[in-house]
């Protein structure tokens, strides 16, 4: 049930900012690419409210650390620290993001929990970028675009040596399907692309 929530609350988001970008898909009616329209349920001013509510909780959060945490990474809603049992912790009354955060969520589940941990790293971590991070147990890894299926201990000396190489960068072959409008213009069926990155 958390997950389908999720996808619907997700969802409602989305449709709240479509057509705001102005991103454009291409439309087999007319043989063209469009702008997306916006939706009946289009509203900048919660689409706003809602990434900024979420930034302003993780950024009290990522304030109110112990000086001896370290942060690695952060997204939107997400982030990688040092620091131990955080899932446990319960905000101050002085952090007002957090703390509204903390209550709603305490209301809609019977229980509040100001964060939820995805995954856990005993062994360490090496993190170049905001999606460039690799567990040294496995746990995580992201790897945008990095779509090679080694084991662990492959991968960490490879990634190592790499960042020890005076160009820094790790070739590899990403795969991909044909898109939609390339099937409709030029006809043919769904195959792999092959593209060097």
């Amino acid at each position: 049930m958390n997950q389908l929530y999720k996808f619907i609350a997700n969802s409602g988001i989305g449709q709240m900012a479509r057509g705001l970008n102005q991103k454009k898909v291409f439309d087999t009616e007319t043989c063209k690419t469009k702008v997306i329209p916006s939706g009946e349920l289009i509203s900048p001013l919660y689409a706003g409210w809602i990434t900024s509510y979420i930034r302003c909780t993780l950024s009290e959060v990522l304030n109110n650390q112990k000086t001896t945490a370290k942060i690695f990474s952060c997204t939107t809603d997400g982030f990688i620290s040092s620091e131990q049992d955080l899932e446990k912790r319960k905000p101050l009354e002085s952090e007002k993001f957090a703390y509204s955060y903390f209550k709603a969520r305490e209301s809609l589940t019977g229980t509040g929990e100001l964060l939820e941990r995805k995954h856990f790293d005993a062994k360490g971590l090496i993190s170049w970028r905001t999606r460039g991070q690799l567990g040294l147990s496995g746990g995580i890894k992201a790897m945008t675009g990095y779509q090679q299926s080694e084991s662990m201990e492959e991968l960490i000396p490879k990634i190592i040596s790499y960042f020890n190489s005076p160009s820094k960068s790790l070739p590899f072959i990403q795969t991909s399907l044909r898109s939609a409008k390339e099937i409709y213009l030029g006809g043919g069926h769904t195959t792999l692309k092959l593209n060097e990155r």
